[in-house]
């Protein structure tokens, strides 16, 4: 078959749930991981497809049909500019978050230690340990599963950070976790009345235990994380989170409350309140 008659079939059926240009770049995206080509190839109408690829590629695309993300299908995301294996254990990365790590390197505040809190891929402790050099970093999650793949996403870059099994929100495990110059996290934030204005490419297949809170307890892992990095930061340590637009008036009221009283709101590039930095 060839290949620009397979694309126009595959974009119709695909723009039941895509716009068109999300359908062309998607079915691109796939072509070019599938049959390694790249794009000035894939311009050729000359292009057949061999019948082992067209099978592949087809049942790719009855999954995007099913609205799951194209991250889980080619089982890798990109994040500051590295490649991370990911699957429905872990959250896709979100360039919000890409914007936080940023933040921490562009502060340029010389630390020697850091906790990511709530890793998923490991996302945060590797680009940030890619970027630095000698500082000693940490990262915690629920879930084993996740720290798994975190595990092979940091021994692929030949990274060395600290994987540690545990839940923030057991006070128990925290004389466990030592004391750091940076704490950092993007935790779960969504209240659970909001599923039913989410996509089903994220409801469906990303898992709730990394997105949901209940709505009774919107900002419980803020309020547990920045108790925890009030006794667990060294002396001009600092505390990074990315946070809730809808709520990130209240989040620094809470940690102002809690004892932090140098914080400041940072917006993303679409203007939204999307990070939050407190210091002691």
């Amino acid at each position: 078959m060839h290949w620009q008659e397979f694309k126009i079939d595959w974009q119709n059926k695909l723009a039941s749930i895509y716009s068109p240009s999300e359908a062309k770049k998607l079915i691109q995206i796939l072509a070019e991981e599938r049959l390694n080509l790249s794009k000035a190839a894939l311009l050729s109408p000359q292009v057949l497809i061999k019948e082992e690829d067209l099978i592949r590629l087809e049942k790719d695309l009855e999954r995007l049909l099913a609205h799951e993300p194209l991250q889980y299908i080619l089982g890798k995301a990109w994040f500051f500019n590295l490649e991370l294996e990911v699957n429905n254990s872990v959250l896709i990365p979100r360039p919000e978050t890409e914007e936080l790590v940023a933040w921490i390197l562009e502060d340029k505040a010389k630390f020697n230690s850091l906790l990511d809190i709530g890793t998923g891929s490991g996302c945060i402790p590797i680009s940030i340990a890619v970027n630095t050099k000698e500082t000693q970093i940490s990262a915690l999650d629920v879930s084993f599963d996740a720290l798994e793949i975190a595990q092979k996403n940091a021994e692929k870059y030949q990274e060395k950070v600290a994987f540690i099994q545990a839940d923030i929100l057991d006070e128990n495990t925290w004389t466990k976790l030592g004391n750091f110059d940076v704490i950092v996290s993007n935790p779960p934030y969504i209240p659970v009345k909001e599923k039913a204005k989410m996509h089903p490419n994220v409801l469906d297949y990303e898992p709730h235990l990394a997105l949901f809170v209940q709505n009774s307890e919107a900002l419980i892992f803020y309020e547990k994380i920045a108790s925890f990095a009030l006794k667990h930061l060294h002396k001009n340590g600092i505390l990074y989170l990315e946070c809730n637009e809808f709520n990130a008036l209240d989040l620094q009221e809470l940690i102002k409350k809690i004892g932090f009283s140098k914080i400041e709101l940072k917006q993303d590039l679409q203007g939204k309140n999307r990070m939050l930095k407190a210091s002691l």
